[in-house]
């Protein structure tokens, strides 16, 4: 499509790397997004009573985490009903507000 539109005659590899190359510029790495996460969710725990586990493999590698604020946890005691959020270690690619911003905008 590149191609046609362009009158191009690139590589569909050599598309994805230059892609990926811009994207790791301008918005880092990744596997960075997951550390940064573990440092917030630890300053939450400190700062506002919030809940954090985190999941590692036999080789220490993190495996998955759950994060409940602290307004979370309180409305966890008024309803039974538990929504999890599934997310990826990549970017929000879609661009989907958070559910906190979904809920209190409505």
């Amino acid at each position: 499509m590149t191609n046609e539109r362009f009158k191009t005659n690139f590589e569909v590899h050599g598309i994805k790397y230059r892609v990926n190359k811009l994207q790791n510029e301008r918005l880092g790495h990744a596997e960075d997004d997951a550390y940064k996460f573990v440092k917030l969710a630890e300053e939450g725990v400190k700062l506002s009573g919030a809940f954090f586990r985190t999941e590692l493999d036999k080789d220490r590698e993190f495996q998955m985490a759950l994060y409940c604020s602290k307004t979370m946890l309180i409305y966890s005691k008024y309803f039974l009903d538990i929504v999890i959020i599934y997310s990826t270690y990549k970017r929000n690619r879609f661009n989907l507000v958070s559910s906190s911003e979904y809920y209190w905008n409505q």
